[in-house]
């Protein structure tokens, strides 16, 4: 849990916590799942485990399946996942199956291989291991605020899967009679994948699309556990809400100036739900953000850049000095520091 006091202003909150998903093996919440799996597919003697994904599932899973000595297959829609995620799969020694179809068709077929060949599915929405997983994040949160809950969470949306897990974490914490109640919860889907804001705001069954959002981790227009996501929204009193990828993009900017903290679009999405996409509910509550991938694997899109680059010879006396000290009294004047 990471203090993020910089953002209360700008956020009108009264503590603004960011859950740091990125310092996992792959550098996403997803290795909380792999790790269950993984374990469950050995002791079960797998012959191999397999996952369709928009990229992090299946580096994750790569990883993990390197270590645990299991042959990996992972289904990804053709031309829909970076190069950098997928030469990292291929590196780890997974066996990557580009589908020609979307993100959707290639989940129907992992899942068909996986019955067919009795291959173990890793799957998040299918695999109930994945839920229990995930919902460690929520005991973390408690942990991390001295086994205390914020009054609201922003997490990004996708498959719904991981909001979903995190509000199975906070009803367990109330059931356990840790806390009194679960906070708000606030779901945040890029404005070109949003089935389940346009579900919500209408109040009508979710429909399929086809997405078109730079943030991949959450590039689903066929939501595997979407009812379950928007049940989750509605019995907490939160909301749904959509961010275009130019938002996106500035939380990213946002996290590393502000925060230091390098994250994908996909990670960033919560955070600019948080300021852009419904910017009154945090307004004097303690808040918590998800950041869940990392961006250190795909470089596309990396902060919009604010440092600079000098040449200098071997000598001091090579050294721009000048310049170096207009720096050096830019970052002193900067009064958030």
């Amino acid at each position: 849990m990471v203090r993020a006091r910089r953002l209360d202003q700008r956020a009108r909150t009264r503590a603004t916590w960011l859950k740091d998903e990125t310092r996992g093996p792959t550098g996403s919440n997803k290795d909380r799942a792999t790790a269950l799996c993984c374990a469950d597919a050995v002791m079960r003697s797998a012959p191999a485990i397999v996952c369709a994904s928009t990229g992090n599932v299946a580096v994750s899973l790569s990883v993990g399946g390197a270590a645990m000595g299991l042959p990996v297959f992972v289904f990804v829609a053709a031309g829909k996942v970076s190069a950098e995620k997928e030469a990292l799969m291929v590196a780890m020694g997974a066996t990557v199956v580009s589908v020609d179809g979307s993100y959707a068709d290639a989940y129907r077929l992992s899942e068909q291989v996986a019955g067919e060949l009795g291959w173990y599915s890793r799957n998040t929405a299918d695999n109930p291991l994945c839920l229990e997983a995930k919902k460690t994040v929520a005991f973390e949160i408690w942990e991390g605020l001295g086994r205390k809950l914020p009054d609201v969470v922003y997490a990004p949306v996708g498959d719904g899967v991981t909001l979903a897990a995190l509000g199975s974490g906070f009803h367990e914490l109330v059931s356990c009679g840790l806390v009194d109640q679960v906070p708000e919860m606030v779901g945040v889907q890029a404005a070109g994948a949003s089935p389940l804001v346009d579900a919500f705001l209408a109040d009508s069954p979710w429909k399929p699309m086809t997405p078109a959002t730079i943030a991949e981790g959450i590039a689903v227009g066929e939501p595997q556990m979407g009812d379950r996501a928007l049940e989750m929204i509605r019995a907490t009193g939160g909301t749904m809400v959509s961010v275009t990828d130019d938002q996106i993009r500035d939380a990213v900017s946002i996290a590393a100036s502000q925060m230091g903290m390098l994250v994908e679009p996909a990670g960033a999405a919560a955070l600019a739900g948080l300021i852009y996409g419904d910017p009154g509910r945090g307004e004097g509550r303690v808040v918590a953000v998800l950041m869940t991938g990392s961006g250190l694997k795909d470089h596309r899109y990396l902060p919009r850049p604010t440092g600079v680059a000098l040449e200098s010879g071997p000598a001091f006396g090579a050294f721009p000095v000048d310049k170096a000290l207009e720096i050096v009294a830019a970052a002193s004047s900067d009064a958030d520091r």
